[in-house]
């Protein structure tokens, strides 16, 4: 059965934070991650379970039983097989599944488990990023990240207790892998930028380090 549902989100005075993580909103262990854009004209076929998230627009999802439009904010995991087709301009949806994927559409995890040393734990994305605010600022003890512009383009600021340097993200460019004890900050989103940000591990606050000082603090006493 097919059953769409709302993505699980976060809404402040700096924007929207949609979160997709394994044993809450995702079922599965996850293997493969693929994003689809409105330039592709072609459905795509998955195998296995699979969770499709509709970042931007809206998509098709195909089963032998069932064909479902789901919209912006929407989401539904679907047993395959089944096809997903992207159906309004200007599309992004996002693809998890329990299956490895090699198609022009995957995210290279073969890159982000060697930075992580695992499976990813939890998927979130970025978006309606409000002009002159900024995203993280935070450093975390234990967890990995990558990050992925998905549409337009925005600066990462981090920091590793000693040196700063500024990193630009644009769509269609590399995966930045930030690890443990570097303080990072998503700064200067450009207008409808949307940043998908992959993790090691689940949330878990107490692992946060906020400042720059209490990183450098945490760090000298491990």
């Amino acid at each position: 059965m097919i059953e769409t549902q709302r993505v699980t989100k976060y809404v402040d005075h700096r924007g929207t934070i949609c979160i997709a993580e394994v044993g809450k909103e995702v079922p599965f262990q996850v293997r493969g991650i693929a994003v689809l854009y409105s330039d592709s004209t072609e459905s795509e076929a998955y195998e296995g379970r699979v969770q499709v998230l509709v970042v931007k627009g809206s998509a098709v999802i195909s089963t032998a039983a069932k064909q479902e439009e789901i919209l912006v904010d929407q989401c539904m995991t679907v047993q395959g097989p089944l096809t997903v087709k992207v159906s309004a301009p200007e599309s992004i949806v996002l693809l998890l599944t329990d299956q490895e994927l090699d198609r022009a559409s995957a995210v290279d995890l073969e890159k982000t488990s060697m930075y992580f040393g695992r499976n990813v734990e939890r998927a979130f994305y970025l978006k309606d990023v409000i002009e002159g605010q900024d995203r993280g600022g935070h450093a975390h003890q234990y967890c990995h990240q990558s990050l992925i512009c998905l549409r337009g383009s925005l600066e990462v600021v981090l920091h590793d207790g000693s040196d700063t340097k500024t990193v630009l993200l644009e769509k269609g460019g590399s995966q930045l892998h930030i690890p443990p004890f570097v303080w990072a900050k998503e700064q200067n989103f450009s207008a409808g930028a949307i940043c998908l940000v992959l993790a090691s591990h689940p949330y878990n606050r107490a692992g946060y380090m906020d400042t720059i000082e209490e990183m450098i603090q945490i760090h000298d006493e491990v």
